[in-house]
Protein backbone atom coordinates (compact mmCIF):
# COMPACT_ATOMS: atom_id res chain seq x y z
CA UNK A 1 0.00 0.00 0.00
CA UNK A 2 1.24 3.48 -0.81
CA UNK A 3 2.82 5.09 2.28
CA UNK A 4 0.86 8.34 1.67
CA UNK A 5 -2.41 6.51 1.45
CA UNK A 6 -1.87 4.50 4.67
CA UNK A 7 -2.25 7.45 7.11
CA UNK A 8 -5.37 8.60 5.27
CA UNK A 9 -6.80 5.10 5.46
CA UNK A 10 -6.06 4.85 9.18
CA UNK A 11 -7.53 8.31 9.79
CA UNK A 12 -10.67 7.37 7.85
CA UNK A 13 -11.07 4.23 9.94
CA UNK A 14 -10.60 6.31 13.10
CA UNK A 15 -13.25 8.85 12.03
CA UNK A 16 -15.64 6.04 11.10
CA UNK A 17 -15.07 4.39 14.46
CA UNK A 18 -15.66 7.62 16.39
CA UNK A 19 -18.74 8.44 14.30
CA UNK A 20 -20.16 4.99 14.91
CA UNK A 21 -19.44 5.27 18.61
CA UNK A 22 -21.07 8.71 18.84
CA UNK A 23 -24.07 7.42 16.91
CA UNK A 24 -24.35 4.46 19.27
CA UNK A 25 -24.11 6.76 22.29
CA UNK A 26 -26.74 9.09 20.79
CA UNK A 27 -29.01 6.15 20.04
CA UNK A 28 -28.48 4.81 23.54
CA UNK A 29 -29.26 8.25 24.98
CA UNK A 30 -32.45 8.49 22.96
CA UNK A 31 -33.48 4.99 24.01
CA UNK A 32 -32.83 5.77 27.66
CA UNK A 33 -34.58 9.11 27.35
CA UNK A 34 -37.57 7.41 25.76
CA UNK A 35 -37.68 4.85 28.57
CA UNK A 36 -37.55 7.66 31.11
CA UNK A 37 -40.43 9.41 29.40
CA UNK A 38 -42.42 6.19 29.31
CA UNK A 39 -41.83 5.65 33.02
CA UNK A 40 -43.11 9.13 33.74
CA UNK A 41 -46.20 8.36 31.70
CA UNK A 42 -46.97 5.10 33.49
CA UNK A 43 -50.52 4.57 34.63
CA UNK A 44 -50.02 4.90 38.38
CA UNK A 45 -52.65 4.22 41.07
CA UNK A 46 -52.63 7.46 43.13
CA UNK A 47 -55.90 7.18 45.09
CA UNK A 48 -58.75 4.88 46.06
CA UNK A 49 -60.19 3.18 42.97
CA UNK A 50 -57.27 4.39 40.82
CA UNK A 51 -58.74 7.77 39.80
CA UNK A 52 -61.03 10.55 40.98
CA UNK A 53 -63.96 8.69 39.39
CA UNK A 54 -62.98 5.58 41.41
CA UNK A 55 -63.40 3.27 38.40
CA UNK A 56 -61.04 0.64 39.85
CA UNK A 57 -59.55 0.20 36.36
CA UNK A 58 -55.94 0.50 35.20
CA UNK A 59 -54.41 0.25 31.72
CA UNK A 60 -51.41 -1.58 33.19
CA UNK A 61 -50.75 -5.20 32.40
CA UNK A 62 -51.13 -7.55 35.35
CA UNK A 63 -49.58 -10.84 36.54
CA UNK A 64 -50.74 -14.13 35.04
CA UNK A 65 -49.36 -16.16 37.95
CA UNK A 66 -49.49 -15.94 41.74
CA UNK A 67 -45.87 -14.96 42.11
CA UNK A 68 -44.93 -12.84 45.12
CA UNK A 69 -42.22 -10.37 44.18
CA UNK A 70 -41.85 -9.22 47.78
CA UNK A 71 -43.80 -8.79 51.00
CA UNK A 72 -43.40 -6.31 53.83
CA UNK A 73 -44.81 -6.72 57.35
CA UNK A 74 -45.72 -3.38 58.93
CA UNK A 75 -46.47 -4.98 62.30
CA UNK A 76 -49.68 -2.95 62.37
CA UNK A 77 -53.26 -3.76 61.47
CA UNK A 78 -54.43 -2.57 58.04
CA UNK A 79 -58.18 -2.29 57.79
CA UNK A 80 -59.95 0.31 55.68
CA UNK A 81 -56.84 1.76 54.02
CA UNK A 82 -55.75 0.47 50.60
CA UNK A 83 -52.41 0.74 48.81
CA UNK A 84 -51.71 3.52 46.35
CA UNK A 85 -48.66 3.53 44.06
CA UNK A 86 -46.91 6.48 42.39
CA UNK A 87 -43.36 6.75 41.01
CA UNK A 88 -42.42 3.26 42.24
CA UNK A 89 -43.44 4.05 45.81
CA UNK A 90 -46.33 2.46 47.69
CA UNK A 91 -48.22 4.32 50.42
CA UNK A 92 -50.71 2.84 52.88
CA UNK A 93 -52.27 3.76 56.22
CA UNK A 94 -52.32 1.55 59.32
CA UNK A 95 -53.53 1.36 62.87
CA UNK A 96 -51.09 1.90 65.69
CA UNK A 97 -47.59 1.11 64.49
CA UNK A 98 -46.20 -2.18 65.86
CA UNK A 99 -49.50 -3.00 67.56
CA UNK A 100 -51.68 -5.50 65.75
CA UNK A 101 -55.36 -5.72 66.52
CA UNK A 102 -57.06 -9.04 67.23
CA UNK A 103 -59.47 -10.77 64.90
CA UNK A 104 -61.91 -13.49 65.94
CA UNK A 105 -63.61 -14.93 62.89
CA UNK A 106 -65.63 -17.44 64.91
CA UNK A 107 -67.18 -14.52 66.77
CA UNK A 108 -67.88 -12.59 63.57
CA UNK A 109 -69.33 -15.43 61.49
CA UNK A 110 -72.13 -16.04 64.00
CA UNK A 111 -73.54 -12.59 63.33
CA UNK A 112 -75.27 -11.19 60.23
CA UNK A 113 -72.92 -9.59 57.71
CA UNK A 114 -74.68 -6.22 58.04
CA UNK A 115 -73.74 -6.10 61.74
CA UNK A 116 -70.03 -6.77 61.36
CA UNK A 117 -69.12 -3.17 60.56
CA UNK A 118 -70.29 -1.98 63.97
CA UNK A 119 -68.50 -4.87 65.66
CA UNK A 120 -65.46 -4.22 63.53
CA UNK A 121 -65.42 -0.49 64.20
CA UNK A 122 -65.25 -0.97 67.95
CA UNK A 123 -61.80 -2.57 67.65
CA UNK A 124 -60.53 -0.25 64.92
CA UNK A 125 -59.63 2.81 66.93
CA UNK A 126 -56.17 3.59 68.21
CA UNK A 127 -54.66 6.71 69.71
CA UNK A 128 -51.98 6.68 67.03
CA UNK A 129 -51.63 5.26 63.56
CA UNK A 130 -49.16 5.32 60.74
CA UNK A 131 -48.42 5.92 57.08
CA UNK A 132 -45.86 3.63 55.42
CA UNK A 133 -43.88 4.31 52.25
CA UNK A 134 -42.41 1.22 50.56
CA UNK A 135 -40.06 1.02 47.57
CA UNK A 136 -42.03 -1.06 45.05
CA UNK A 137 -38.87 -2.34 43.37
CA UNK A 138 -37.17 -3.72 46.46
CA UNK A 139 -39.98 -3.99 49.02
CA UNK A 140 -37.87 -1.98 51.50
CA UNK A 141 -39.49 0.59 53.78
CA UNK A 142 -38.38 4.11 52.88
CA UNK A 143 -40.12 5.84 55.78
CA UNK A 144 -43.05 5.70 58.16
CA UNK A 145 -44.95 8.56 59.75
CA UNK A 146 -46.81 8.40 63.07
CA UNK A 147 -50.26 10.00 63.05
CA UNK A 148 -52.65 11.08 65.78
CA UNK A 149 -55.43 8.56 65.42
CA UNK A 150 -55.59 5.47 63.21
CA UNK A 151 -55.44 6.02 59.47
CA UNK A 152 -58.95 5.17 58.37
CA UNK A 153 -58.60 6.43 54.81
CA UNK A 154 -56.81 5.37 51.67
CA UNK A 155 -53.98 7.84 50.94
CA UNK A 156 -54.07 10.22 47.99
CA UNK A 157 -50.81 11.18 46.24
CA UNK A 158 -50.74 14.54 44.48
CA UNK A 159 -47.93 16.92 43.46
CA UNK A 160 -45.31 15.18 45.58
CA UNK A 161 -47.43 14.97 48.73
CA UNK A 162 -49.46 12.26 50.48
CA UNK A 163 -52.81 13.08 52.08
CA UNK A 164 -54.58 10.94 54.69
CA UNK A 165 -57.45 11.32 57.17
CA UNK A 166 -57.26 9.79 60.65
CA UNK A 167 -59.87 8.94 63.27
CA UNK A 168 -59.15 8.98 67.00
CA UNK A 169 -60.99 6.84 69.62
CA UNK A 170 -64.77 6.92 69.73
CA UNK A 171 -65.12 10.67 69.20
CA UNK A 172 -64.30 10.41 65.48
CA UNK A 173 -61.86 13.29 65.89
CA UNK A 174 -58.80 13.08 63.71
CA UNK A 175 -56.50 14.96 61.39
CA UNK A 176 -56.07 15.63 57.71
CA UNK A 177 -52.34 15.26 57.08
CA UNK A 178 -50.23 16.47 54.18
CA UNK A 179 -46.91 14.57 54.14
CA UNK A 180 -43.97 14.94 51.76
CA UNK A 181 -44.06 11.82 49.57
CA UNK A 182 -40.28 11.62 49.26
CA UNK A 183 -39.17 12.27 52.84
CA UNK A 184 -42.18 11.50 55.03
CA UNK A 185 -41.98 14.96 56.64
CA UNK A 186 -45.27 16.58 57.62
CA UNK A 187 -46.12 19.67 55.57
CA UNK A 188 -49.30 20.63 57.46
CA UNK A 189 -52.26 19.18 59.31
CA UNK A 190 -55.77 20.26 60.37
CA UNK A 191 -58.08 18.66 62.90
CA UNK A 192 -61.44 17.41 61.62
CA UNK A 193 -64.17 15.10 62.79
CA UNK A 194 -64.76 12.51 60.08
CA UNK A 195 -66.54 9.19 59.94
CA UNK A 196 -63.68 7.18 58.44
CA UNK A 197 -63.91 8.79 55.01
CA UNK A 198 -61.26 9.10 52.28
CA UNK A 199 -60.07 12.28 50.50
CA UNK A 200 -60.15 12.81 46.72
CA UNK A 201 -58.06 15.27 44.70
CA UNK A 202 -58.77 16.52 41.19
CA UNK A 203 -57.49 19.63 39.36
CA UNK A 204 -55.88 21.19 42.42
CA UNK A 205 -58.97 20.70 44.57
CA UNK A 206 -58.89 18.52 47.69
CA UNK A 207 -62.32 17.20 48.70
CA UNK A 208 -63.16 15.69 52.09
CA UNK A 209 -66.41 14.93 53.87
CA UNK A 210 -66.49 15.78 57.57
CA UNK A 211 -68.89 16.22 60.49
CA UNK A 212 -69.35 19.30 62.64
CA UNK A 213 -69.39 18.00 66.24
CA UNK A 214 -70.96 21.22 67.54
CA UNK A 215 -73.90 21.52 65.15
CA UNK A 216 -74.28 17.86 64.04
CA UNK A 217 -74.21 18.92 60.41
CA UNK A 218 -72.31 17.02 57.75
CA UNK A 219 -70.12 18.95 55.33
CA UNK A 220 -68.29 18.55 52.04
CA UNK A 221 -65.14 20.70 52.01
CA UNK A 222 -63.05 21.87 49.07
CA UNK A 223 -59.50 22.69 50.18
CA UNK A 224 -56.30 23.93 48.60
CA UNK A 225 -53.92 20.91 48.50
CA UNK A 226 -50.84 23.11 48.95
CA UNK A 227 -51.80 24.53 52.35
CA UNK A 228 -55.14 22.98 53.37
CA UNK A 229 -56.93 26.33 53.29
CA UNK A 230 -60.66 26.06 52.66
CA UNK A 231 -61.97 27.20 49.27
CA UNK A 232 -65.62 26.50 50.05
CA UNK A 233 -67.81 24.25 52.16
CA UNK A 234 -71.16 22.66 51.40
CA UNK A 235 -73.53 21.68 54.20
CA UNK A 236 -74.98 18.21 53.80
CA UNK A 237 -77.66 18.64 56.43
CA UNK A 238 -78.51 18.05 60.06
CA UNK A 239 -77.52 14.55 61.19
CA UNK A 240 -76.68 13.85 57.55
CA UNK A 241 -73.16 12.47 57.27
CA UNK A 242 -70.91 10.76 54.75
CA UNK A 243 -69.39 7.56 56.13
CA UNK A 244 -66.77 5.01 54.97
CA UNK A 245 -66.61 6.47 51.46
CA UNK A 246 -64.84 8.97 49.20
CA UNK A 247 -66.23 11.75 46.99
CA UNK A 248 -66.02 11.20 43.24
CA UNK A 249 -65.22 13.99 40.77
CA UNK A 250 -66.40 14.08 37.18
CA UNK A 251 -67.23 16.78 34.62
CA UNK A 252 -66.95 19.69 37.10
CA UNK A 253 -69.15 18.05 39.72
CA UNK A 254 -68.49 16.27 43.01
CA UNK A 255 -70.62 13.25 43.91
CA UNK A 256 -70.87 11.79 47.39
CA UNK A 257 -73.06 9.48 49.48
CA UNK A 258 -74.54 10.45 52.83
CA UNK A 259 -76.79 8.85 55.45
CA UNK A 260 -79.69 11.04 56.55
CA UNK A 261 -81.13 9.18 59.52
CA UNK A 262 -81.95 5.90 57.74
CA UNK A 263 -82.10 7.36 54.22
CA UNK A 264 -79.15 6.86 51.89
CA UNK A 265 -78.74 9.86 49.59
CA UNK A 266 -76.59 10.65 46.57
CA UNK A 267 -75.53 14.29 46.08
CA UNK A 268 -74.10 16.30 43.19
CA UNK A 269 -72.24 19.55 43.97
CA UNK A 270 -70.65 22.06 41.62
CA UNK A 271 -66.84 21.88 41.83
CA UNK A 272 -66.30 25.63 41.50
CA UNK A 273 -68.98 27.00 43.82
CA UNK A 274 -69.97 24.21 46.18
CA UNK A 275 -73.62 24.66 45.23
CA UNK A 276 -75.76 21.54 45.20
CA UNK A 277 -76.91 20.55 41.71
CA UNK A 278 -79.22 17.75 42.76
CA UNK A 279 -79.87 15.22 45.52
CA UNK A 280 -81.71 11.90 45.27
CA UNK A 281 -82.91 9.23 47.67
CA UNK A 282 -81.54 5.74 47.03
CA UNK A 283 -82.70 3.27 49.71
CA UNK A 284 -83.97 2.99 53.26
CA UNK A 285 -81.34 1.49 55.59
CA UNK A 286 -82.91 0.70 58.97
CA UNK A 287 -80.58 -2.21 59.72
CA UNK A 288 -76.81 -2.41 59.44
CA UNK A 289 -74.38 0.12 58.09
CA UNK A 290 -73.18 -0.45 54.53
CA UNK A 291 -71.98 2.47 52.42
CA UNK A 292 -70.43 2.50 48.95
CA UNK A 293 -68.27 5.07 47.17
CA UNK A 294 -69.86 6.39 43.94
CA UNK A 295 -68.14 5.38 40.70
CA UNK A 296 -68.50 7.54 37.59
CA UNK A 297 -68.02 6.45 33.99
CA UNK A 298 -69.35 7.93 30.74
CA UNK A 299 -71.76 10.33 32.48
CA UNK A 300 -73.19 7.52 34.62
CA UNK A 301 -72.87 7.04 38.37
CA UNK A 302 -72.74 3.47 39.71
CA UNK A 303 -73.37 3.08 43.40
CA UNK A 304 -74.30 0.22 45.73
CA UNK A 305 -76.88 0.91 48.43
CA UNK A 306 -78.33 -1.25 51.19
CA UNK A 307 -82.08 -1.75 51.50
CA UNK A 308 -82.98 -2.99 55.01
CA UNK A 309 -86.05 -2.92 57.26
CA UNK A 310 -86.49 -3.58 60.97
CA UNK A 311 -90.11 -4.77 60.75
CA UNK A 312 -89.38 -8.02 58.92
CA UNK A 313 -85.56 -7.95 59.21
CA UNK A 314 -85.08 -8.18 55.47
CA UNK A 315 -81.94 -6.88 53.79
CA UNK A 316 -80.50 -6.79 50.31
CA UNK A 317 -78.26 -4.53 48.24
CA UNK A 318 -79.17 -2.55 45.14
CA UNK A 319 -76.81 -1.46 42.39
CA UNK A 320 -77.93 1.86 40.89
CA UNK A 321 -77.02 3.50 37.60
CA UNK A 322 -77.75 7.23 37.82
CA UNK A 323 -77.53 9.96 35.19
CA UNK A 324 -74.66 12.20 36.35
CA UNK A 325 -76.20 15.33 34.83
CA UNK A 326 -79.63 15.32 36.47
CA UNK A 327 -79.73 12.45 38.99
CA UNK A 328 -82.33 10.45 37.06
CA UNK A 329 -82.28 6.71 37.55
CA UNK A 330 -81.21 4.88 34.37
CA UNK A 331 -81.57 1.38 35.83
CA UNK A 332 -81.13 -0.56 39.04
CA UNK A 333 -80.20 -4.14 39.79
CA UNK A 334 -81.70 -5.59 42.97
CA UNK A 335 -79.87 -8.52 44.51
CA UNK A 336 -81.61 -11.47 46.06
CA UNK A 337 -82.87 -11.17 49.63
CA UNK A 338 -80.00 -11.32 52.15
CA UNK A 339 -77.34 -10.68 49.48
CA UNK A 340 -75.23 -7.80 50.79
CA UNK A 341 -72.53 -5.88 48.95
CA UNK A 342 -70.06 -4.21 51.29
CA UNK A 343 -67.70 -2.73 48.71
CA UNK A 344 -67.48 -0.29 45.81
CA UNK A 345 -68.08 -1.54 42.24
CA UNK A 346 -65.50 -1.33 39.45
CA UNK A 347 -66.15 -0.34 35.83
CA UNK A 348 -64.27 -1.40 32.70
CA UNK A 349 -65.24 -1.60 29.03
CA UNK A 350 -68.90 -0.71 29.71
CA UNK A 351 -69.25 -3.49 32.27
CA UNK A 352 -69.76 -3.17 36.03
CA UNK A 353 -68.26 -5.65 38.51
CA UNK A 354 -69.17 -6.05 42.17
CA UNK A 355 -68.87 -8.56 45.03
CA UNK A 356 -71.45 -9.65 47.56
CA UNK A 357 -71.97 -11.97 50.54
CA UNK A 358 -75.05 -13.72 51.87
CA UNK A 359 -76.06 -12.07 55.14
CA UNK A 360 -75.79 -15.31 57.16
CA UNK A 361 -72.51 -16.46 55.60
CA UNK A 362 -74.11 -19.10 53.36
CA UNK A 363 -72.14 -18.03 50.27
CA UNK A 364 -70.53 -15.08 48.52
CA UNK A 365 -70.03 -14.12 44.92
CA UNK A 366 -68.82 -11.86 42.13
CA UNK A 367 -71.09 -10.52 39.41
CA UNK A 368 -70.79 -8.62 36.14
CA UNK A 369 -73.59 -6.53 34.64
CA UNK A 370 -73.95 -4.49 31.47
CA UNK A 371 -73.31 -0.81 32.28
CA UNK A 372 -75.89 0.33 29.73
CA UNK A 373 -78.95 -1.59 30.93
CA UNK A 374 -78.00 -3.56 34.07
CA UNK A 375 -78.40 -6.94 32.38
CA UNK A 376 -76.48 -9.70 34.17
CA UNK A 377 -73.55 -10.96 32.08
CA UNK A 378 -72.39 -13.50 34.65
CA UNK A 379 -72.84 -14.22 38.34
CA UNK A 380 -70.32 -16.47 40.09
CA UNK A 381 -71.49 -17.83 43.45
CA UNK A 382 -68.84 -19.20 45.80
CA UNK A 383 -69.27 -21.36 48.89
CA UNK A 384 -65.87 -20.93 50.49
CA UNK A 385 -64.61 -17.48 49.46
CA UNK A 386 -66.09 -14.49 51.30
CA UNK A 387 -65.57 -10.89 50.24
CA UNK A 388 -66.11 -8.02 52.64
CA UNK A 389 -64.98 -4.39 52.43
CA UNK A 390 -62.29 -4.76 49.76
CA UNK A 391 -63.35 -3.58 46.31
CA UNK A 392 -62.55 -5.23 42.97
CA UNK A 393 -59.63 -3.88 40.94
CA UNK A 394 -59.32 -4.50 37.19
CA UNK A 395 -56.46 -4.51 34.69
CA UNK A 396 -55.37 -6.58 31.72
CA UNK A 397 -58.79 -8.32 31.53
CA UNK A 398 -58.27 -9.61 35.08
CA UNK A 399 -60.17 -8.85 38.29
CA UNK A 400 -58.35 -8.88 41.63
CA UNK A 401 -60.17 -9.12 44.94
CA UNK A 402 -59.11 -9.97 48.48
CA UNK A 403 -61.21 -12.19 50.71
CA UNK A 404 -61.32 -15.08 53.17
CA UNK A 405 -61.13 -18.71 52.13
CA UNK A 406 -62.65 -21.12 54.64
CA UNK A 407 -61.00 -24.21 53.12
CA UNK A 408 -57.51 -22.73 53.27
CA UNK A 409 -58.38 -21.02 56.57
CA UNK A 410 -56.54 -17.98 55.28
CA UNK A 411 -56.92 -14.55 53.80
CA UNK A 412 -56.51 -14.75 50.03
CA UNK A 413 -56.26 -12.70 46.89
CA UNK A 414 -58.13 -14.10 43.89
CA UNK A 415 -57.49 -13.29 40.24
CA UNK A 416 -60.40 -13.89 37.85
CA UNK A 417 -60.78 -13.67 34.09
CA UNK A 418 -63.29 -10.82 33.64
CA UNK A 419 -64.75 -12.40 30.50
CA UNK A 420 -65.24 -16.01 31.60
CA UNK A 421 -65.29 -15.45 35.42
CA UNK A 422 -62.87 -18.38 35.70
CA UNK A 423 -60.30 -18.30 38.49
CA UNK A 424 -56.84 -17.64 37.03
CA UNK A 425 -54.93 -17.87 40.28
CA UNK A 426 -55.29 -17.64 44.06
CA UNK A 427 -52.74 -16.91 46.77
CA UNK A 428 -52.87 -16.98 50.57
CA UNK A 429 -52.00 -13.59 52.06
CA UNK A 430 -52.01 -14.36 55.75
CA UNK A 431 -54.06 -15.85 58.52
CA UNK A 432 -57.85 -16.07 58.24
CA UNK A 433 -59.35 -12.59 58.59
CA UNK A 434 -61.17 -9.88 56.69
CA UNK A 435 -59.38 -8.27 53.75
CA UNK A 436 -60.54 -4.67 53.83
CA UNK A 437 -57.86 -3.37 51.46
CA UNK A 438 -58.41 -3.20 47.73
CA UNK A 439 -55.63 -4.06 45.30
CA UNK A 440 -53.61 -1.38 43.54
CA UNK A 441 -52.33 -2.20 40.04
CA UNK A 442 -49.42 -0.27 38.55
CA UNK A 443 -46.33 -0.88 36.44
CA UNK A 444 -47.40 -4.49 35.74
CA UNK A 445 -47.62 -5.36 39.45
CA UNK A 446 -50.47 -5.93 41.90
CA UNK A 447 -50.27 -4.77 45.52
CA UNK A 448 -52.60 -5.74 48.36
CA UNK A 449 -52.46 -5.80 52.17
CA UNK A 450 -53.99 -8.22 54.65
CA UNK A 451 -55.62 -7.44 57.98
CA UNK A 452 -52.48 -8.48 59.84
CA UNK A 453 -50.53 -5.64 58.24
CA UNK A 454 -48.45 -7.39 55.57
CA UNK A 455 -48.26 -5.85 52.12
CA UNK A 456 -47.80 -8.21 49.16
CA UNK A 457 -46.46 -7.35 45.72
CA UNK A 458 -47.29 -9.73 42.87
CA UNK A 459 -45.41 -9.59 39.59
CA UNK A 460 -45.54 -11.52 36.36
CA UNK A 461 -42.96 -14.18 35.80
CA UNK A 462 -39.88 -13.78 33.60
CA UNK A 463 -38.86 -16.94 31.71
CA UNK A 464 -35.46 -18.41 32.57
CA UNK A 465 -32.49 -17.98 30.26
CA UNK A 466 -31.62 -20.72 27.80
CA UNK A 467 -29.42 -23.36 29.46
CA UNK A 468 -25.66 -23.40 29.09
CA UNK A 469 -24.65 -26.88 27.91
CA UNK A 470 -21.20 -28.21 28.71
CA UNK A 471 -19.48 -31.51 27.90
CA UNK A 472 -17.46 -33.26 25.20
CA UNK A 473 -17.94 -31.89 21.70
CA UNK A 474 -16.38 -35.02 20.10
CA UNK A 475 -16.71 -38.67 20.90
CA UNK A 476 -17.06 -42.22 19.68
CA UNK A 477 -20.21 -44.14 19.03
CA UNK A 478 -21.25 -46.59 21.71
CA UNK A 479 -19.54 -44.59 24.47
CA UNK A 480 -21.55 -42.85 27.23
CA UNK A 481 -20.76 -39.16 27.72
CA UNK A 482 -21.79 -36.83 30.56
CA UNK A 483 -23.23 -33.33 29.99
CA UNK A 484 -24.22 -30.52 32.34
CA UNK A 485 -27.08 -28.05 31.91
CA UNK A 486 -27.32 -24.78 33.84
CA UNK A 487 -30.00 -22.13 33.43
CA UNK A 488 -30.19 -18.83 35.27
CA UNK A 489 -33.53 -17.21 36.05
CA UNK A 490 -33.75 -13.37 35.96
CA UNK A 491 -36.19 -13.47 38.89
CA UNK A 492 -34.00 -15.86 40.86
CA UNK A 493 -36.66 -18.59 40.71
CA UNK A 494 -35.77 -22.27 40.90
CA UNK A 495 -35.68 -24.32 37.72
CA UNK A 496 -38.32 -27.03 37.88
CA UNK A 497 -37.01 -29.18 35.03
CA UNK A 498 -34.86 -29.41 31.91
CA UNK A 499 -35.99 -30.89 28.61
CA UNK A 500 -33.26 -32.40 26.43
CA UNK A 501 -33.33 -33.62 22.86
CA UNK A 502 -30.22 -35.57 21.79
CA UNK A 503 -31.27 -35.33 18.08
CA UNK A 504 -30.69 -39.00 17.37
CA UNK A 505 -34.30 -40.14 17.24
CA UNK A 506 -34.44 -41.28 20.87
CA UNK A 507 -36.95 -38.58 21.79
CA UNK A 508 -36.87 -36.11 24.64
CA UNK A 509 -35.44 -36.64 28.09
CA UNK A 510 -36.46 -34.81 31.27
CA UNK A 511 -34.31 -33.87 34.24
CA UNK A 512 -36.54 -33.05 37.18
CA UNK A 513 -35.55 -30.62 39.92
CA UNK A 514 -36.06 -28.26 41.42
CA UNK A 515 -32.62 -26.74 40.85
CA UNK A 516 -31.49 -23.36 42.10
CA UNK A 517 -30.99 -20.68 39.49
CA UNK A 518 -27.58 -21.35 37.88
CA UNK A 519 -27.20 -24.77 39.52
CA UNK A 520 -25.94 -27.52 37.20
CA UNK A 521 -28.08 -30.52 36.31
CA UNK A 522 -26.49 -33.60 34.73
CA UNK A 523 -27.45 -36.20 32.15
CA UNK A 524 -25.56 -38.65 29.96
CA UNK A 525 -26.10 -40.11 26.54
CA UNK A 526 -24.73 -42.64 24.10
CA UNK A 527 -24.83 -42.21 20.32
CA UNK A 528 -24.95 -45.46 18.37
CA UNK A 529 -24.26 -44.02 14.94
CA UNK A 530 -21.60 -41.72 13.56
CA UNK A 531 -22.66 -38.24 12.65
CA UNK A 532 -22.95 -34.65 13.82
CA UNK A 533 -25.60 -34.11 16.49
CA UNK A 534 -27.13 -31.04 18.09
CA UNK A 535 -27.99 -31.40 21.73
CA UNK A 536 -30.99 -29.13 22.28
CA UNK A 537 -32.12 -28.15 25.77
CA UNK A 538 -34.52 -25.77 27.45
CA UNK A 539 -35.51 -25.07 31.05
CA UNK A 540 -38.85 -24.53 32.78
CA UNK A 541 -39.14 -22.54 36.01
CA UNK A 542 -41.45 -23.22 38.94
CA UNK A 543 -44.18 -21.05 37.39
CA UNK A 544 -44.22 -23.01 34.14
CA UNK A 545 -42.44 -20.45 31.97
CA UNK A 546 -40.08 -21.98 29.40
CA UNK A 547 -36.74 -20.70 28.17
CA UNK A 548 -35.59 -20.67 24.56
CA UNK A 549 -33.80 -23.73 23.21
CA UNK A 550 -30.03 -23.79 23.41
CA UNK A 551 -27.84 -25.96 21.18
CA UNK A 552 -24.56 -27.78 21.55
CA UNK A 553 -22.88 -29.61 18.65
CA UNK A 554 -21.38 -33.05 19.15
CA UNK A 555 -19.45 -34.92 16.44
CA UNK A 556 -19.33 -38.71 16.58
CA UNK A 557 -16.82 -39.60 13.82
CA UNK A 558 -16.12 -42.97 12.23
CA UNK A 559 -14.02 -45.21 14.45
CA UNK A 560 -10.22 -44.87 14.08
CA UNK A 561 -10.62 -41.74 12.00
CA UNK A 562 -8.12 -39.04 12.91
CA UNK A 563 -8.84 -35.39 12.20
CA UNK A 564 -5.96 -32.94 12.17
CA UNK A 565 -6.43 -29.38 13.34
CA UNK A 566 -6.84 -27.92 9.85
CA UNK A 567 -9.50 -30.50 8.93
CA UNK A 568 -11.36 -29.83 12.15
CA UNK A 569 -11.14 -26.05 11.52
CA UNK A 570 -12.62 -26.52 8.04
CA UNK A 571 -15.40 -28.74 9.39
CA UNK A 572 -16.45 -26.15 11.95
CA UNK A 573 -16.52 -23.24 9.50
CA UNK A 574 -17.68 -25.03 6.36
CA UNK A 575 -20.58 -27.29 7.36
CA UNK A 576 -21.23 -28.10 3.70
CA UNK A 577 -17.75 -29.65 3.48
CA UNK A 578 -18.52 -31.77 6.54
CA UNK A 579 -21.72 -33.09 4.98
CA UNK A 580 -19.96 -33.78 1.67
CA UNK A 581 -17.16 -35.75 3.30
CA UNK A 582 -19.59 -37.67 5.49
CA UNK A 583 -21.49 -38.64 2.35
CA UNK A 584 -18.30 -39.94 0.75
CA UNK A 585 -17.39 -41.88 3.88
Amino acid sequence: MNKKILPIFVFTLLIASVTTTVAMIDTKYKENNQISELENDLDWWPMFGHDSQHTGFSTSSAPNVNKVNWSYATGSEIRFSSSVVVDNKLYIGTGEIQSRGSFDFDKIKNKPVINILKEYRETTYAETGGVFCIDTTTGIKLWDFVTQGTVSSTPVVYNGNVYVLTTNSDTYEGYLYCIDAETGIKQWDYMYTNLMTTPTIENDNLFITVADPYTNYGKLLCLNPSDGVEKWNHTTGYNNFAMYSAPAVYNDNVFYISINSSDIELHSVDVSTGEEQWKIFLTKMELGLVVSTPVVDNNRIFVLSLESYIANETVWSVLFCINAENGDEIWKHEMEEFEISLSTPAVANDLVYFTYAENYWAYAGIACVNASDGEIIWNKKLNYDFFTFGSPSIADEKLFIGGMNLIQQASVINCYDINSNELIWKYSIGELSMVDSSAAIANENVYIADYGGTIYAFSDNTPPNAPVIDGPSKGKKGIKYDYSFASTDPDGDDIAEYIINWSDGTGQEWIFGPFASGEEAFANHTWDEKGTYLIRAKSIDLFGNESDWSEFEVVIPRSKTVYNQLFWWLFKRLPILSKFLQHLL
